[in-house]
C-alpha cells in the first residue's frame, strides 16, 4: 500500500475576501506543510483586489477554487467549501493567516491517535500586517466542554477558529454554518459540536492569526452599532 493512502485526507476549507497581500504567505503556508496529503478548498467571495486571479496561478492538482456568482458574505463562502469537502477530517483557516509547520502532521497524527475526540482546537499566535508577533500565544482556558458551553452561553466565544480541526462525520451530522447569522456562525456552529462531541486543544500552537489594522478579519459586510453596540442582521 501507498505511503499517501495509509495517510487520510485533510480538507483544508476556506474562505477569501480582499486578501491579495497575504495569499503568498498562506498558499505558501501550505504547499510546505510535511504531510502532503491534503486538499485546499478556496471559495473566493467576489474580491476586488485582485485574490481570485492570484490564485488562479497555483497550479497544484491538490487546489480547488471556487468563486461565488456575488459577494455572498463569509458564511456562505465558507460553506461551499465544506460542501466539497471529501476528506475524513476538515481544517478551517482563511487566507490571511497561515499555518505553522508541521500543523497538519500533528493534527492528524492526535486525532488518529484519539478516536474519542470530534473536534481540535489550537492556541494561536497573534500577528500584525508586517508579522510582528503582538502576543506569543492566545491560549484557550483548559476546561471541561460543559464549562465552555457555560461560557459560551454566559460570557462570549472562548474558542480559536482559525486551524480548527474536525472529523467530518461531525459536520456531516450537526450540519453547516447557519446562514442567517452574518458575525456568529462560528460561535453558534461550536455550540452545536460541542452539545454532540468531545474536544481537545493542541498542546502547541499550530496557526498565526492574523490581526489586521484595518478590523477586515471578516468577509465584506455591513455591521450595524445602536447606542454602543454592535448587532447583528439576517437574511
Amino acid at each position: 500500500m501507498s505511503e499517501k493512502l495509509k495517510e487520510p485526507l485533510v480538507s483544508i476549507c476556506v474562505p477569501c475576501y480582499n486578501h491579495a497581500k497575504y495569499i503568498p504567505e498562506f498558499m505558501d503556508s501550505i504547499l510546505s506543510q510535511d504531510y502532503k496529503n491534503w486538499e485546499l478548498l478556496i471559495t473566493d467571495d467576489c474580491s476586488t483586489d485582485g485574490s481570485y486571479e492570484l490564485l488562479k496561478n497555483y497550479k497544484d492538482k491538490r487546489i480547488k477554487l471556487f468563486r461565488n456568482d456575488r459577494n455572498r458574505h463569509l458564511c456562505d463562502t465558507m460553506n461551499n467549501s465544506f460542501r466539497y469537502a471529501k476528506g475524513k477530517y476538515i481544517c478551517i483557516m482563511y487566507t490571511d493567516d497561515a499555518m505553522c509547520p508541521g500543523k497538519l502532521s500533528h493534527d492528524v497524527n492526535f486525532m488518529e491517535e484519539h478516536p474519542d475526540i470530534g473536534v481540535l482546537y489550537n492556541d494561536a499566535i497573534w500577528v500584525d500586517d508586517n508579522n510582528n508577533v503582538l502576543q506569543n500565544t492566545y491560549i484557550m482556558p483548559r476546561i471541561s466542554r460543559t464549562e465552555i458551553l457555560a461560557k459560551m452561553y454566559l460570557n462570549s466565544n472562548v474558542l480559536s477558529i482559525p486551524g480548527m480541526f474536525m472529523r467530518k462525520s461531525c459536520l456531516d451530522d450537526v450540519g453547516l454554518h447557519n446562514r442567517l447569522l452574518r458575525l456568529t456562525q462560528d460561535y453558534e456552529h461550536h455550540i452545536r459540536l460541542l452539545f454532540k462531541y468531545n474536544f481537545a486543544i493542541s498542546d502547541v500552537s499550530t496557526v498565526y492569526y492574523r490581526i489586521r489594522s484595518d478590523g477586515g478579519n471578516l468577509s465584506n459586510m455591513n455591521l450595524y452599532t445602536i447606542n454602543g453596540q454592535r448587532i447583528e442582521l439576517t437574511m
